[in-house]
């Protein structure tokens, strides 16, 4: 069940840049304690995000947003603290109204919504963006609800997407670490992951061109908002 999973969310991932932990991270938080599951989320995604922009190195010219990034790195300290002080069930209730709430806004959400999006300032993004990345291992959501408001295209959206998401996850990974969430079964899960997610994401990058801009945003979304039910149900 877990291979699958990760094989769906990388290919997801190659295909949209974003979609790893939102399919990854409900499973291992059935199997792990949150401390652990996020980190395998972390490590995986990382690994994914790593191989993704070498794969599509040639067809998005990826672009680094300091103010994002930086208001990022701010957040995640906060999260991580969050994450180890927060109790199973209330990270995965807490969790699952993120994804529900974030995919229903923008699936559903009226103009008006849309505009006051773009004007949200950049680094309030990125910093909320930062504090679910350390506390639930999914720091793309928001930021990538706000791009999208913004009415950027798919490529763009990714350019500017990947690299604040891998910064993300390295400072994620550094605080687990040391904070021992690196344990033997952990390194175990992530070896186990290894293939289907690499797989996942040639798959998912193969197809990226095939996309549309409309396809894209959906996509993301509706597995976005199935995410957060499936969490909320367990």
């Amino acid at each position: 069940m877990i291979a699958i999973c990760v094989f769906l969310a990388a290919t997801l991932s190659g295909a949209t840049g974003l979609g790893f932990p939102l399919l990854a991270a409900p499973i291992f938080l059935l199997y792990y304690d949150p401390p652990q599951a996020i980190l395998i989320t972390c490590i995986c995604s990382l690994i994914g995000q790593s191989f993704a922009v070498v794969i599509l190195r040639q067809t998005i010219h990826y672009e680094v947003r300091w103010h994002l990034i930086v208001s990022g790195v701010l957040g995640v300290p906060v999260g991580t603290v969050l994450l180890l002080l927060t109790g199973t069930g209330i990270l995965r209730f807490g969790f699952a109204l993120l994804l529900i709430a974030s995919s229903l806004w923008l699936l559903i959400g009226s103009a008006s919504a849309f505009h006051r999006a773009i004007r949200l300032p950049e680094m309030l993004v990125g910093v909320s963006g930062g504090i679910c990345g350390g506390l639930f291992g999914v720091s793309s959501a928001l930021p990538a609800a706000w791009l999208s408001a913004c009415g950027y295209d798919k490529t763009r959206q990714r350019a500017i997407i990947q690299p604040y998401i891998i910064a993300m996850q390295c400072i994620s990974l550094v605080l687990l670490c040391l904070h021992h969430a690196l344990t033997a079964p952990v390194l175990q899960a992530t070896a186990l992951c290894l293939f289907p997610l690499l797989t996942g994401i040639v798959t998912g990058a193969a197809g990226f061109r095939l996309v549309s801009n409309g396809t894209y945003s959906r996509a993301v979304l509706t597995i976005t908002l199935l995410s957060g039910v499936v969490l909320l149900v367990h």
